[in-house]
């Protein structure tokens, strides 16, 4: 079986590593150059047929498979929670329509314990607020603190309200995805100034064993999982969840280890860009499908009096931030923290000399220098002129 086969099929592959001329080409294949044509017209149509997304940045979460694709656009951060004042732009663009907040939880941990759990950032958030958990890395600490709530339905609450009042009152949906079988539970919806939410309490009083058949978890209105009710819904988000649970449930039949290989992140790539458009639809093959790649969305400041792009500092702290989760794991190389795969990072931006800028400033920070000595991680910069890749190489700073 070929390495492209594994992908597809959604084994693992740990010896498959990503090369610029590997990414130029899975850019430019049938599949990419469909999903690019759909996703330019639906843009170039603004009139809102874009959903926009606001996910969190694990390899788990692909939001093309969990809503499908290509009429989408994302913002990715750890639990879902970067600050979206930088991306007030593409919120208010008039080609997207409406916002959904994506938190994810893990189904089998809360069935053992009857609490949330599931999501690294929100899980590291409340320990770190209890005092039961010490973060090494001065950029995390502070993105979790200043940015995550210990809470998933607070986290989700939080963007949904921030998304809202950026994008000047578009409707918002807010859900929790369980990443073991990709359903997604509608909590909380904002249209307008006026929030449908269940009260948090009623997610807390979760019971311990509830979960006891996953076909009726991801049935509509079983009750088995506390969300709003379908009928409930604006009619464009309720479309949105009715698909993706008929998709869930038929995932589930067919592929019954779908579930197995979602219980640890393990992708073979971190990603740092600035593209709004998800990468699973511009690199299909690669990653396209679930584990295979976790993103951290930059945001970049284009200077039109200096003809020039830049990134801001504070920026690059979050980045730095969320990249430490990854990489520190990579480097403890144990299998039950995931990421013992993890050797490629790739940044691309709208220009690759911006893209060897942060790869140049990346490389003097000590958990990358290890990472990259001990883990054989490597570096490409790529430069994507609005969704496609037009130039990438393997960073040196020779």
């Amino acid at each position: 079986m070929t390495q492209l086969r594994r992908i597809e099929q959604g084994q693992p592959s740990p010896e498959l590593r990503i090369t610029p001329q590997s990414l130029l080409r899975y850019n430019q294949t049938e599949k990419a150059i469909h999903n690019r044509q759909e996703w330019r017209r639906t843009k170039e149509a603004r009139d809102g047929q874009m959903t926009l997304y606001i996910v969190c940045g694990d390899a788990r979460i692909v939001t093309a498979e969990i809503f499908d694709g290509p009429k989408i656009v994302s913002i990715a951060s750890i639990a879902s929670s970067g600050d979206l004042e930088h991306f007030k732009h593409l919120l208010r663009h008039d080609y997207v329509g409406q916002i959904v907040v994506v938190g994810h939880f893990d189904h089998e941990k809360i069935n053992e314990t009857g609490h949330m759990a599931g999501c690294g950032g929100i899980d590291n958030s409340k320990k770190l607020k209890k005092g039961e958990v010490k973060i090494e890395n001065e950029e995390l600490e502070s993105f979790l603190e200043q940015r995550v709530s210990p809470g998933f339905f607070s986290s989700v609450k939080k963007t949904v309200e921030e998304a809202g009042m950026l994008s000047g009152g578009k409707p918002v949906l807010g859900v929790l995805v369980d990443h073991l079988t990709y359903g997604a539970f509608p909590i909380m919806e904002l249209i307008g100034s006026r929030l449908m939410k269940y009260p948090e309490g009623y997610l807390k009083a979760f019971q311990k064993g509830q979960i006891t058949n996953i076909q009726d978890l991801l049935t509509l209105d079983s009750g088995v999982f506390p969300e709003l009710k379908i009928t409930d819904l604006d009619p464009v988000f309720r479309k949105i969840i009715k698909k993706n649970r008929e998709k869930a449930r038929k995932r589930i039949e067919k592929d019954p280890d779908f579930m197995k290989r979602q219980k640890v992140q393990n992708p073979s790539t971190v990603a740092i860009s600035t593209c709004p458009m998800p990468m699973a639809l511009r690199y299909p093959e690669p990653f396209g499908v679930p584990n295979k790649v976790f993103v951290i969305r930059q945001p970049f400041i284009k200077r039109d009096e200096l003809k020039s792009l830049s990134f801001e500092d504070v920026d690059f702290k979050s980045v730095v931030g969320q990249l430490y989760f990854p990489l520190s794991n990579a480097l403890k190389n144990d299998p039950k923290k995931g990421f013992t795969d993890t050797r490629d990072l790739l940044i691309e931006t709208p220009n690759l000399e911006l893209s060897a800028q942060i790869a140049n400033r990346l490389k003097t920070i000590q958990f990358v220098k290890d990472w990259i000595a001990q883990r054989g991680g490597k570096i490409i910069i790529a430069e994507v002129k609005e969704d496609e890749t037009t130039r990438a190489q393997f960073f040196s700073e020779d």
